[in-house]
């Protein structure tokens, strides 16, 4: 009796268990409808935003059979991809010491909640059906080779300095190469902010900046290609009284002799010869040998491939004084936006510095998010680009490639930073989960492949290893040690079952 009481009560705690986990997957399959604020002014905005609308396609604005122009739902309010801290980092540092800050990256799609707000919000004020018909949000199922950019800056207390941007110290990717799914487990990852503070780094009120990007270079969650567009912040101190290290002069760089202000939108920029230069201090006491980097990037420096020159140089600078950095290059045919990062590290200090602008007269299409979205039961290519000049057509090609489909158009493109658009052709749809592959190609009108991007679908791992379960499990609380409890029982009996019969035979 005793015996069977005991399988009654694992049983009932079983289910319990089973329970929990199936209140808590309906949970997460139907979060909380989020409120969207209307705000004063809204119908005319809305209006405005009505008549300043791209052409519904890129191909000279003409209809097309198999292309469908569709909302940006890979960004808020509708992908929602958050970046939370789990840990406040300490509020002041020391020179030498390690920052170390616990965060959490998830991914909730709330297109459809989302949209009827923002429909509902339109009709309170516009009180038009017809004006307030918006495209549907495609859902995106996953989010590959994410990273998470970070940016460390230090304030500029001078008011007239602080008006051209503050001091870029450093930047570096805190996670790379991640996937998140909708509606899984898979929908968050943990991850750590580390960032070890230079010896000599100068004192004074300093913050760290976080972007969400994927491939490295679709932007998801605010973009270090404009200074104003943070995605996740937190401030900090570092307390050091004496001026230190060397420190690039972001006040005084000037393109081809002209005043560069990196707040500023990037400068379009006339000539076959393009010469930066960039005043370097030495603030510290003695002098300070000086590894200076330069790395110049085609259209943006978040990702390493875009990079198409490099260059070293050693300085010395006196103690109290300041030298000129230069840095000169001639643009080629097919690039019309440049990114360049410079950077100066001593032992015991680093300065940052980017010069972001564009060539006149050229023209270079890019992607601008490349993915598989849900549409018409089953998942089609989906793709956003525009000119990256942010303004202007680029006469070309778009290719996309899955498996042995392959669709193209050619056209004068004139797309804005919000169109996007699927592929409604039947043989690209995917209504498997078989891990498939995406190749977007721009070519420009020479034949030359300007932009080139891949991403993938269902291409996670769908069983974990054994041994990965069990370590899962294993950190799982009473369930985890009920399973192990299980197991050990289990092991017990089969261990005794085998000496009783050995016993029994001999």
């Amino acid at each position: 009796m005793k015996n069977k009481n005991i399988i009654a009560s694992m049983v009932l705690a079983g289910c319990f268990f089973f329970g929990f986990l199936l209140l808590g997957a309906r949970a997460a399959d139907n979060p909380v409808s989020p409120q969207v604020e209307v705000q004063p002014g809204f119908g005319d905005q809305y209006k405005e935003y009505l008549k300043n609308m791209a052409p519904p396609t890129f191909l000279n604005g003409k209809p097309s059979s198999d292309l469908k122009e569709v909302i940006a739902s890979y960004q808020m309010p509708f992908s929602v991809l958050k970046i939370d801290l789990k840990n406040d980092p300490k509020s002041v540092y020391y020179p030498g010491q390690k920052i170390n800050v616990s965060a959490n990256l998830s991914y909730q799609f709330k297109g459809g909640v989302n949209m009827q707000k923002i429909k509902e919000a339109c009709m309170k004020n516009l009180k038009d059906e017809n004006g307030c018909s918006l495209p549907e949000p495609h859902k995106i199922p996953e989010f590959n080779d994410l990273g998470v950019y970070a940016q460390v800056w230090r304030k500029d207390d001078n008011e007239e300095g602080a008006q051209k941007g503050d001091y870029l110290v450093d930047e570096f990717y805190a996670l790379e190469n991640q996937s998140l799914s909708v509606g899984n487990t898979n929908s968050n990852k943990d991850f750590n902010i580390n960032w070890t503070i230079p010896k000599e780094q100068k004192g004074g009120s300093y913050y760290v900046l976080l972007y969400l990007n994927q491939n490295k270079s679709f932007d998801l969650l605010g973009t270090p290609l404009a200074p104003s567009s943070e995605g996740k912040r937190f401030d900090f101190e570092i307390d050091n009284k004496d001026a230190a290290g060397v420190e690039i002069d972001k006040d005084n760089i000037k393109i081809n002799d002209a005043e560069y202000v990196y707040r500023m939108p990037a400068p379009t920029v006339k000539g076959n010869e393009i010469k930066i230069e960039v005043p370097i201090k030495n603030l510290s006491g003695t002098i300070e040998p000086t590894v200076v980097k330069y790395k110049l990037y085609r259209w943006s420096r978040t990702n390493p491939t875009d990079s198409i020159d490099t260059k070293t140089e050693n300085k010395s600078v006196a103690v109290g004084a300041e030298d000129t950095l230069s840095y000169s290059f001639t643009p080629n045919d097919t690039d019309s936006v440049y990114d360049l990062k410079i950077t100066a590290e001593t032992n015991a200090s680093k300065s940052a510095a980017y010069v972001r602008f564009i060539v006149e007269g050229k023209n270079r299409g890019i992607f601008r998010f490349l993915t598989f979205a849900e549409a018409n039961g089953g998942l089609v290519p989906m793709f956003c680009m525009r000119n990256a000049n942010w303004s202007g057509e680029f006469p070309g090609k778009v290719k996309l490639t899955v498996g042995n489909a392959v669709w193209e158009k050619e056209g004068k493109m004139a797309t804005g930073e919000g169109n996007c658009f699927i592929v409604q052709d039947d043989k690209f749809k995917l209504t498997d989960s078989k891990c498939t592959q995406l190749k977007g190609e721009i070519i420009d009108q020479n034949g030359k492949t300007v932009d080139l991007k891949e991403v993938s679908v269902n291409c996670q791992p769908k069983q974990e290893s054994t041994m990965a379960s069990l370590e899962k499990i294993s950190g799982g609380g009473w369930a985890g040690w009920l399973f192990f409890g299980l197991i050990g029982l289990i092991a017990i009996i089969i261990v005794v079952s085998i000496y009783l019969n050995n016993k029994k035979i001999n």
